[in-house]
């Protein structure tokens, strides 16, 4: 048995090469990232190996700086075992209360890529009475409340969100919880500068719009239920909010539009916004609902990482320093992984997740009203809270598991792979994403 003191280095970390003969030095248990210059590397990686060995007070700091970003830690210490306990432990904390709200699934967009199935119901009285009253149970024991308002279009139902909004950041006032963050996933079409005062106003300071690409390219895809385009009154409302909300932009990519995000960063550029919006690229996914001819074009997550490096870099070319960090992810890759987090349907059905959302009970976890969950409602939750990343041989010796955790769990339990999860993206580019972030992060310092 190895001494006491005696340490390792972690089965997280990863070391990159960059062109100026440094290296980056990551480790995924605590997304701790470092830059080694090429005096120290030897010494770095010699101490990474024979800790022990530290020959001065330098070494003896520097072996001290490795422990505490985690890159060495006890000999006798299991890593998989302290993030499985870790995991197990975030989700099923009751510190944080997530809540997505569906206000209605009706939409004015006939996206073609849309997993959800419109339904012009909208959410009633009761249905916010129950919501309000499932809320106060949860609050007492909440630090942080997260709420994220969705649909088919919320904007659609501005006097709902209005109501319910203030009614739940009152009540998070009552309980002393911490910190509550609200935000809107909406297609952008009725986001004005009025009416982006409106959710300021209500306490929800960031919206996430969709453009995926030129005029020409978006209206094709994300047209009004009638066949109208949709580019130019989003992209002019996206110009009013975004000095009044956060605005994050959100590019969906598959096969048919991959070039297609770059052109949206131009035109955003010359339209002055670049500066004043975040940019966000994601996968089109085969989601339920979703056509066959969709379906096909979608690209895999490999194929998806690799363009999302060519993205980024392209997005630094331009003067755009953003990009993805890796984050750990305790608790699970998403919501539907945690005992407190909930998306709740117009209707007050309650989901795991966004991509099952719809007014049909069979679909649900349960309710807002407390009803007992019949059978098939409770093999809906079981599904996700057995979902066990760490019984996957594959999984359990994946380098990047603390930023995955098994991925996204409808997917990953939908494939029925005994061997692995739903890989993300990190799996395939994390080297090149950190590369990036590094050029990012020394360009703001040097601006500073």
């Amino acid at each position: 048995m190895p001494s006491d003191g005696q340490l390792k280095p972690s089965r997280y970390n990863l070391l990159v090469d960059l062109a100026s003969g440094r290296k980056l030095a990551f480790n995924g248990a605590t997304a701790a990232l470092a830059e080694i210059d090429e005096e120290t590397i030897p010494r770095f990686l010699r101490l990474l190996k024979s800790p022990h060995r530290a020959e001065n007070s330098t070494e003896v700091e520097l072996v001290e700086q490795m422990k505490y970003a985690r890159f060495l830690c006890p000999a006798e210490h299991d890593e998989v075992a302290e993030l499985q306990s870790r995991d197990r432990q975030q989700r099923q904390s009751k510190s944080t209360f997530f809540l997505t709200i569906a206000p209605t699934l009706a939409c004015n967009f006939r996206c073609d890529y849309c997993f959800q199935r419109s339904n012009g119901l909208v959410m009633d009285d009761r249905v916010v009475e129950a919501l309000i009253a499932f809320s106060k149970e949860r609050l007492p024991s909440s630090e942080r409340f997260m709420i994220t308002w969705f649909g088919g279009e919320p904007t659609l139902c501005m006097p709902t969100v209005e109501k319910l909004q203030g009614r739940l950041a009152e009540m998070s006032q009552q309980f002393g919880v911490k910190e509550l963050t609200s935000t809107m996933i909406t297609n952008g079409y009725l986001l004005n500068g009025t009416l982006a005062r409106r959710l300021q106003d209500c306490g929800i300071n960031e919206a996430q719009i969709t453009l995926d690409g030129p005029k020409e390219v978006h209206d094709r895809r994300r047209m009004m239920s009638g066949g109208r385009g949709t580019f130019e009154r989003i992209l002019a409302n996206i110009e009013e909010s975004c000095r009044i909300i956060r605005i994050i932009v959100r590019i969906n990519v598959d096969s048919e539009n991959s070039s297609a995000p770059l052109e949206v960063v131009d035109i955003l550029q010359q339209r002055g916004l670049l500066q004043h919006v975040n940019i966000y690229f994601a996968p089109v996914n085969p989601s339920q609902g979703v056509c066959a001819d969709v379906s096909g074009r979608c690209l895999s997550t490999e194929a998806f990482a690799h363009l999302q490096v060519k993205l980024y870099e392209e997005l630094v070319r331009r003067g755009v320093y953003r990009i993805e960090y890796p984050q750990v992810a305790p608790g699970g890759y998403c919501g539907a992984g945690n005992d407190h987090s909930f998306v709740v349907a117009p209707n007050g059905l309650l989901f795991k997740c966004w991509e099952e959302l719809s007014i049909e009970p069979d679909d649900a976890i349960g309710d807002v009203f407390g009803g007992v969950r019949n059978q098939r409602q409770q093999r809906n939750l079981d599904r996700y809270r057995l979902f066990d990343p760490f019984s996957k041989l594959e999984c359990r010796e994946c380098a990047i598991l603390p930023l995955c955790l098994g991925g996204c769990p409808k997917a990953a339990t939908s494939e029925s792979n005994d061997e692995r999860g739903f890989c993300s993206p990190w799996k395939y580019n994390l080297g090149e994403m950190l590369t990036l972030r590094y050029k990012c992060n020394t360009h703001e310092e040097v601006r500073g």
